[in-house]
């Protein structure tokens, strides 16, 4: 579970959630569901050394 997600969201967890360090202009926290929208990179955060950088982009929304 990550810390900022909705009650529904929590129930719902599958382990590759990524909660990013932003939210958006209605105050919504920000976060990638690997799972429901990911691929092979879901299990990049399962590293035991960082090998993955985030690059911020904006892809028909809003942040």
């Amino acid at each position: 579970m990550r810390k900022g997600q909705s009650k529904e969201a929590k129930k719902e967890n599958s382990g590759y959630t990524m909660l990013l360090n932003e939210k958006t202009r209605r105050g919504n926290f920000v976060y990638v569901e690997a799972l429901a929208a990911g691929s092979i990179a879901r299990f990049s955060q399962h590293a035991c050394r960082p090998n993955t950088q985030f690059v911020e982009m904006q892809n028909r929304t809003q942040v």
